[in-house]
């Protein structure tokens, strides 16, 4: 077995495991749980989109900047 795949092979466990210990050990119902992901997923996508905005969209702008003619 090479390196990467006993990688692989442990971090699926790793998940696994982790997955069957925090579905009883969790503080809040599915519900609530879904609901906190999703607002804060909605927060990060929103903060992502302004910081995206304060580049300029590639080819924006590029009739108004003069051009230089070699002569």
């Amino acid at each position: 077995m090479t390196t990467r795949s006993r990688f692989l092979w442990g971090l699926a466990a790793g998940a696994a495991a982790g997955a069957a210990a925090g579905f009883p050990l969790a503080p809040k119902t599915g519900r609530e749980s879904r609901r906190a992901v999703a607002a804060g997923a909605g927060r990060t996508w929103n903060v992502l989109k302004q910081k995206a905005g304060r580049f300029p969209r590639p080819g924006h702008g590029v009739a108004e900047q003069p051009s230089e003619t070699v002569g």
